[in-house]
């Protein structure tokens, strides 16, 4: 659309622009686009931030590439009802000569801020002055931590970690007492310093309740452990770090382990089973585990009981070493699982990434039935096993209140349709 066609579309819509609360707007462009037409699209962006005033939440992505796109910003002024901006800009940045942008950041309730950090090129000597800001839900890189002094009344915080920082502030945390949402994110697969910072960080967040985090050191997944003379101090509620935790996701894990350093992996990931009654969710994707040291095994079940019972989500990815294993050995591994799993009466999503699945009857599959919320199912087998018809049956009469049913990678995925079709649960396909 040329800019005459813009501008004749806009006219044409523009009673109705004061009308809008919700505005999503994208002008991402190349070196390919000319002087003329980023100015005209600056124009249009602009034409409707002045008609549109009445916004309460406003997501921008834009770059400009001749430079043109700062002066957009003084227009964000004057919105006095927006609460939400998500925001892609390279040119949204606090200037000390512009009161304009800190005094709408400061009224905000939720800021993501997705390229150029706010406060870039700042140091301690030229922060604006110590204010509280309303903002309850913050997004931003690492650059901008200092930030978070503002943010007393932080309850949900997103930040993208560079592995290449030097030093992750633990003391920043402080700032924001009771935070209950923390997502980490690191930007590449590099391994720093500031991956270790991380489990100081943590100490200070007595009402998180969900973590997720990037993994590159056992002394991070360590940090959420208690120590085995100190477990029965989870049966009293006296957990010192991060005690009110209930969903927990160590995403992008990369870890280079011996075997030694693979037993205590799940050792850690066992203690923390065993020991945080309030979780709901457990996501460990990134990275292979073994369920003979993960699930009770018959003789074993008093030293790897589970106390999660109110899981609602799991996620785990099992090792390929189990579909090396004796078809015996492999059924008695798989009751194991789902004996656990059945133990779990809220569970709602299940989802398991492995290589050898056994689901008959006597790898305990009926097991699964005490799982009476399960509604999401994904079992992935890389070995594309498979599946028989009984097997299909039973899986669907043990878990009735399926709504969504993922089995990728079978070597007979048409039957399997066909199959969940006669049974009359046409809408799992």
């Amino acid at each position: 659309m040329g800019h005459d066609d813009r501008i004749a579309s806009l006219s044409k819509h523009q009673r109705f622009l004061p009308l809008v609360r919700h505005l999503a707007y994208k002008a991402m462009v190349s070196y390919s686009i000319s002087r003329q037409e980023e100015a005209a699209r600056l124009f249009t962006l602009r034409s409707i931030l002045k008609e549109t005033r009445n916004l309460r939440s406003l997501t921008l992505r834009v770059n400009w590439w001749y430079g043109q796109g700062a002066s957009y910003a003084a227009d964000l002024r004057h919105f006095p009802y927006l609460k939400s901006l998500k925001i892609s800009a390279a040119d949204f940045t606090y200037k000390r000569d512009n009161g304009d942008t800190l005094a709408l950041v400061s009224r905000l309730e939720e800021l993501y801020l997705t390229t150029d950090a706010f406060f870039k090129g700042c140091n301690e000597s030229n922060l604006p002055p110590l204010t509280v800001w309303k903002m309850s839900r913050l997004g931003i890189s690492h650059e901008d931590m200092p930030m978070l002094r503002y943010c007393p009344r932080l309850r949900e915080l997103e930040i993208k970690l560079d592995p290449a920082l030097i030093k992750f502030p633990p003391q920043a945390m402080m700032a924001c007492p009771d935070l209950e949402v923390l997502k980490l994110t690191a930007q590449g697969q590099n391994s720093g310093p500031v991956f270790r910072d991380l489990t100081e960080a943590f100490r200070s967040l007595k009402h998180l309740k969900t973590l997720v985090f990037p993994v590159r050191y056992l002394d991070q997944i360590e940090s959420l452990c208690l120590a085995e003379d100190d477990q029965d101090a989870s049966r009293s509620g006296d957990i010192q770090v991060l005690p009110a935790l209930e969903h927990l996701e160590m995403s992008d894990v990369l870890l280079k382990l011996n075997v030694a350093l693979s037993d205590h992996l799940h050792k850690l990931l066992v203690n923390i089973l065993r020991t945080r009654p309030l979780l709901k969710a457990f996501v460990f994707p990134g990275h292979e585990v073994k369920p003979w040291q993960l699930f009770a095994q018959p003789g074993l079940e008093s030293h790897r009981e589970w106390r999660c019972m109110a899981l609602e989500t799991l996620d785990l990815h099992f090792t390929w070493r189990l579909y090396t294993r004796p078809l015996e050995e492999r059924c008695e591994q798989w009751r194991s699982v789902f004996r656990q799993i059945g133990k779990l009466p809220k569970l709602k999503s299940l989802s398991i990434l492995c290589d050898g699945l056994v689901k008959s009857i006597d790898a305990g599959i009926l097991e699964l039935g005490g799982a009476r919320s399960l509604s999401r199912l994904e079992l992935y087998d890389r070995q594309r096993s498979l599946w028989t018809k009984e097997e299909v049956v039973t899986l669907l009469q043990v878990a009735p209140g399926l709504v969504s049913l993922s089995l990728p990678h079978t070597s007979n995925p048409k039957q399997i349709a066909d199959w969940i079709k006669e049974a009359g649960r046409d809408f799992l396909l």
